[in-house]
């Protein structure tokens, strides 16, 4: 059964995405697909091609990340006026 857990290992290589792309991207969610399969039905095109996606439920995310580092369950997220997202099915 798969797990909705990140494991340390995917936290560093998470990391290393979001410095690498730091100059495009502010926040990198992770959406376990159990946890939204009614959203990926109503939108099967992201299994296809990167999808943007407003607003992002950053609730549901297993793990939420920014330069400074992993935001915690308990650390609000302010979204912008502008609050897109780039959603990629992996």
């Amino acid at each position: 059964m798969p797990t909705t857990e990140v494991t340390e290992k995917e936290e560093k290589q998470l990391l290393a995405i979001l410095k690498k792309y730091n100059k495009k991207l502010n926040l990198l969610a992770v959406l376990p697909a159990a946890d939204i399969e009614d959203w990926l039905q109503e939108n099967a095109s992201v299994k296809q091609k990167p999808t943007t996606i407003y607003p992002i439920e950053y609730n549901k995310a297993a793990i939420v990340i920014k330069n400074e580092g992993i935001l915690r369950k308990n650390e609000p997220i302010t979204p912008s006026g502008y609050d897109l997202g780039t959603v990629v099915n992996w």
